[in-house]
């Protein structure tokens, strides 16, 4: 009898055109949006929804289920925040304080280590929410622990997803 154990996208390197194609888009083409798009009212609830645009179509055939789309969403939300000062400041979206360095670093200390900074606010259409360091850092972890813990509700490599 065979072991068919099942075979997950994003095992590790992106290695297939879905998982390089899904790296590609977190990474740049939110951030790009995200940088490049001024706040209007409900421009958090837009974003995520962007998230998982390129998706629905999979979903909606039947090729992706609620489990992978929301694997997905928290994976491109990942990317988006890791990733976002670094196509922001290539850009030059946002305004440096000092060097590009000391920006750096006070862009990745208060998303990556709980403080009291006030980053600014959400609009969610319906409401606001005002959003601290601390926040930001919860936010950040919780979605790291999520990826891990709920890794089989990644895509099935053999649900036909493009290679």
């Amino acid at each position: 009898m065979k072991n068919h154990e099942a075979r997950y996208y994003f095992g590790g390197l992106p290695r297939t055109k879905f998982e390089i194609l899904t790296f590609v888009y977190g990474i740049f083409i939110v951030n790009l949006y995200d940088a490049l798009t001024p706040m209007f009212v409900g421009a958090s609830l837009l974003i995520i929804i962007i998230y998982v645009v390129p998706y629905l179509p999979m979903f909606f055939r039947g090729e992706l289920d609620l489990h992978n789309l929301i694997w997905l969403g928290i994976l491109i939300s990942l990317l988006n925040d890791v990733f976002f000062f670094f196509i922001a400041s290539l850009v030059g979206t946002r305004k440096l304080t000092g060097t590009w360095l000391n920006s750096a670093i006070w862009y990745y200390s208060n998303w990556l280590l709980p403080q009291q900074t006030f980053l600014g606010v959400w609009d969610f259409l319906f409401f606001k929410l005002r959003v601290y360091s601390w926040m930001m850092a919860l936010s950040i972890y919780a979605r790291i622990i999520f990826l891990i813990l709920a890794r089989n509700w990644r895509p099935l490599k053999n649900n036909d997803v493009s290679q």
